[in-house]
């Protein structure tokens, strides 16, 4: 269980740091306040577990944001990906809690 939380804050750190280096947010403040809502949600799951869902979706929604408006170009693969990891990893948490 506390791997999975460490994974995940790990997955919400990278998401954030890279959302702080590559977004602008005087071009795109929505796609990086996204990104940083998402961020914090997942920190938020160290006092309550639920908002770790909320956080790895609201990531998932980012990175799919980051994608289609930040650098216009989003593939299937990209998305297959980003789905497929956070689908795994709310499923762990959720089934090991």
């Amino acid at each position: 269980m506390h791997f999975l939380i460490g994974l995940s804050l790990l997955y919400a750190s990278a998401m954030g740091v890279a959302a702080i280096k590559a977004i602008s947010i005087r071009h795109y403040p929505s796609t990086l306040l996204c990104n940083l809502m998402g961020v914090v949600l997942v920190f938020l799951a160290l006092v309550k577990l639920p908002f770790l869902y909320f956080g790895i979706e609201t990531l998932f929604f980012a990175a799919i944001l980051n994608g289609v408006i930040v650098f216009q170009k989003v593939t299937p693969r990209h998305i297959l990906i980003r789905l497929i990891f956070s689908l795994i990893l709310v499923s762990f948490v959720y089934w090991i809690s």
